[in-house]
């Protein structure tokens, strides 16, 4: 094996070379099939609420236009209240209506990024490459979902790339800065982080300490992780998600107390919240268990190790 794993050629069954390139078309192939699936299903929606459907733009009777640029700010808006979901719901139908959409791919693969859906980002970032070949934005989110996806390797070979391009921009240090987190190379990481601060837009990752905590969160880098989430709270990111993620911070850091606050308010913005609600119940039971044992060696050497007979 060679340095970049993923520039190599494989041998196919049939004893030929199948390139990098073909792999890349196969899961361009993969993504396509997935658009023209959320297109038809977009399709179906909207005839029958009584729509009339055109590519890229969708009139209803109350006169407003359902177009890409409708989507995608609606997604915008989702994702600025973490409601990831509703967000890959309404980028996925933005790029349904126009695939030519750069901003809504990046955001698309940063959404399943937020998600866990790893595989899926990668899917997705390599067709937004194909798409969008010549920018450093697409070639860093695609150099990130390798990371995260283990090609480490492969990564920063594609990372390098992105930054050579000279075309530097949020998407490109944050996820240049991500991979090198998973590389534990924290020092240059948060020069990238910083460099995404002259970057950030209004819109969208507007907030960067919590993109920085989940960096952090993702690469299980918890103590790091717990001053940028509570940053973004004071910036106003008081929201179901940020809090379930200090919950959670605080019940792997076995702080089992704070946990339990933590997920209440967070089910308590959103009562359907399952992983809150499921922490909650785990964390109550740590912290039951502690109890008992911390009150057990208290009693024992309160009566001088004897026990209570």
């Amino acid at each position: 094996m060679g340095r970049f794993k993923w520039l190599e050629v494989d041998k196919d069954k049939n004893g030929g070379e199948e390139s990098a390139e073909k792999k890349l078309e196969a899961a361009g192939e993969k993504a396509s099939k997935k658009i023209a699936e959320i297109q038809t299903d977009a399709e179906y929606v909207q005839k029958n609420h009584g729509g009339v459907t055109k590519f890229g733009k969708t009139s209803e009777s109350d006169g407003v236009i359902y177009d890409s640029d409708y989507f995608k700010n609606e997604g915008l808006k989702n994702y600025e209240t973490c409601e990831y979901e509703q967000a890959l719901y309404n980028f996925s139908k933005c790029l349904s209506e126009n695939n030519k959409d750069e901003e809504a791919w990046l955001y698309q693969i940063l959404t399943q990024i937020h998600l866990d859906k790893y595989s899926d980002a990668l899917i997705w970032a390599k067709k937004a490459y194909e798409y969008f070949s010549s920018s450093s934005e697409a070639q860093a989110m695609l150099a990130l979902a390798l990371a995260l996806n283990g090609e480490t390797e492969s990564a920063m070979a594609y990372s390098d790339g992105a930054v050579a391009k000279n075309r530097p921009g949020f998407f490109l240090w944050f996820a240049r800065g991500e991979a090198l987190v998973n590389m534990q190379n924290f020092n240059n990481a948060f020069i990238c982080f910083k460099k995404c601060a002259e970057f950030k837009k209004m819109s969208g990752a507007k907030c960067l300490d919590f993109e920085i905590a989940m960096a952090l969160f993702r690469a299980k880098c918890y103590a790091r992780a717990l001053p940028y989430f509570k940053k973004a709270l004071q910036a106003g990111m008081s929201n179901f998600f940020v809090f379930e993620k200090i919950a959670h911070i605080n019940e792997k850091l076995e702080f089992f107390e704070e946990a339990q606050l933590y997920y209440r308010q967070s089910i308590n913005l959103k009562s359907s919240n399952i992983a809150a609600i499921e922490g909650e119940r785990r964390s109550k039971a740590q912290n039951g268990f502690f109890i008992k044992l911390f009150n057990g060696i208290y009693k024992f050497f309160k009566l001088g190790g004897r026990k209570n007979e």
